[in-house]
């Protein structure tokens, strides 16, 4: 078996699905989001993954409880609720293939017995874990954030991940640490929407490079939308995005743990159309 339910499974009917974000400006953004082009887009990179991932084991469902994957593994048309880490990623067991796809999954209503919990986990026990996300809706809705000790709770836990490139990723309603707690050695969003009530939005721990595209990222309240380990060495490449519904990252939205400014670079062109990014990502026609 390559996938483990703590929990209980039943047939799920019907698909979710969580659309994204796109181009200049706030309004912009959310036209993008109704209009069938992000479907369109997720679609192919969904398609791109079926056939990347010809021989794995998929799963669908509707499940209570933590899911323990091992991979390589495909989850694809689920809902997971109900425990302390939704999605548990691990590379264990031969054949050693440390790959993960997400296809229409939605992760809600988790909940834990002590200060620690995410949406979708990766561990340092299994390093290396690439992600492959389309269509991901997670909505916690953890307590919301006290301190370390008491409310250490996300949205994603990137430890020792190699990579996550994710199509139309959305995360509401984390309310704790962070949305998504990115340890992964590179990382690539397009349409990512964040929003709601939580202490950072992301937390980047490693020089990258990383890609934001046609993102809309906000929080409530004040404080930074962007946290970085090391500021002056990680590099994140912007394209076609918001924040708090402004098109650049200003200085009360960053928030640096060594150094003082990270490297945003605003790209004049799109970098999925230039081929910058994994050949997961595709353009189609505005409509």
């Amino acid at each position: 078996m390559r996938l483990l339910l703590k929990g209980i499974a039943t047939q799920l009917a019907g698909l979710v699905l969580a659309l994204g974000c796109g181009p200049l400006g706030a309004e912009a953004v959310t036209e993008r989001m109704m209009s069938g082009t992000a479907a369109c887009e997720a679609q192919q990179a969904a398609d791109w993954i079926t056939t990347q991932f010809p021989n794995a084991p998929s799963h669908s469902g509707v499940f209570e409880g933590r899911l323990e994957a091992e991979t390589p593994v495909v989850l694809k048309h689920a809902q997971v609720s109900q425990a302390r880490y939704g999605v548990s990623i691990h590379e264990r067991v031969p054949p050693l293939d440390p790959r993960i796809a997400l296809i229409d999954v939605s992760i809600s209503d988790l909940r834990s017995a002590n200060a620690f919990g995410g949406g979708i986990k990766t561990h340092s026990g299994s390093p290396g874990v690439e992600l492959f996300l389309v269509n991901v809706t997670i909505n916690p809705n953890w307590p919301h954030w006290v301190s370390y000790a008491k409310t250490n709770y996300d949205g994603l836990v990137l430890d020792a991940a190699a990579a996550i490139y994710a199509q139309n990723l959305t995360v509401n309603n984390w309310n704790a640490d962070s949305a998504i707690d990115n340890k992964a050695e590179i990382s690539q969003f397009v349409n990512l929407v964040i929003s709601g009530p939580g202490h950072r939005p992301i937390r980047y721990w490693r020089p990258g490079p990383h890609f934001l595209v046609d993102a809309d990222i906000s929080r409530e309240g004040t404080g930074p939308l962007l946290w970085f380990r090391h500021c002056e060495a990680t590099t994140v490449y912007i394209y076609n995005s918001v924040f708090n519904g402004e098109p650049r990252v200003t200085g009360p939205m960053v928030q640096c743990d060594e150094g003082t400014a990270p490297n945003l670079v605003y790209l004049p062109e799109d970098p999925v159309k230039k081929g910058k990014m994994s050949s997961m990502f595709r353009r189609c026609p505005k409509g």
